[in-house]
């Protein structure tokens, strides 16, 4: 009997933690505030497209440049927050808001009458708001994986660009290219936190998002390279480090 009793009361104290542990990592009813920075690259998406044509009765020719021929692979910092509401023990209602920015670097963009033609970006900047759901998948430890699915709304500022042909001394001063953008988002992130205390969480996340097309200016009108700028579409990879507050 003695030791049937033992086994029961061993029993209990083992099963107590994981249940404490169990409720601890509930999200339900809980209010959570995330703070994000990081870095984003293109996965895929031009910038402009290629093409031919003629500027001041010179033939031109244009190379098709991405995103990241122009902004550099993981050159765009995005920081922001977000909040949450724990609709069940592991799914959240979430909302975030994000900015982004990105220096473009000139580079050389296609020829005139075979000289070297120049392009000058304006910096990328954007502001994004989105909304959605947040999955943990739930452990008995201090790691908490998890999964978002967004969508949302990004407002891209406008872009203009400065061509110049530097061996003729022309330059084409502030060309209308795309002009301020509201362009839908959608994406997703795996995430994975570490538990400081039942509160507070550090961690990463890596995501891809979908930004629809930028709209376009017709600046190069008359030139035949009108149909440059008909793109503006891309996939991206935020990558961040995040930390969590959770009342």
């Amino acid at each position: 009997m003695n030791r049937v009793i033992f086994g029961v009361v061993a029993a209990a104290l083992l099963i107590s933690p994981l249940t404490a542990q169990a409720q601890d990592d509930s999200v339900k009813g809980k209010f959570s505030v995330t703070l994000r920075g990081g870095l984003e690259t293109t996965a895929s998406g031009d910038l402009h497209e290629g093409g031919r044509g003629t500027v001041l009765g010179l033939a031109t020719s244009v190379d098709a440049k991405t995103f990241n021929d122009v902004y550099g692979g993981f050159g765009m910092v995005r920081f922001g927050g977000g909040v949450g509401f724990g609709l069940t023990d592991n799914l959240e209602l979430i909302g975030n808001v994000s900015y982004a920015r990105g220096s473009a670097d000139v580079l050389q963009v296609g020829t005139v009458a075979g000289l070297t033609l120049n392009g000058a970006f304006a910096d990328y900047e954007d502001l994004t708001v989105e909304g959605g759901l947040r999955l943990h998948v739930p452990t008995s430890g201090p790691l908490d994986p998890y999964v978002n699915v967004v969508a949302g709304l990004r407002r891209v500022s406008a872009i203009p660009s400065t061509f110049t042909v530097p061996a003729a001394g022309v330059t084409l001063a502030d060309t209308p290219f795309y002009d301020d953008s509201n362009v839908a988002v959608l994406g997703g992130d795996v995430g994975l936190a570490f538990k400081i205390n039942p509160n507070v969480s550090l961690g990463a996340e890596v995501g891809l998002r979908w930004q629809g097309g930028l709209t376009d200016l017709e600046g190069l009108r008359g030139t035949g390279l009108e149909n440059l700028n008909d793109v503006g579409q891309r996939w991206s990879l935020p990558v961040s480090a995040v930390l969590s507050f959770r009342f």
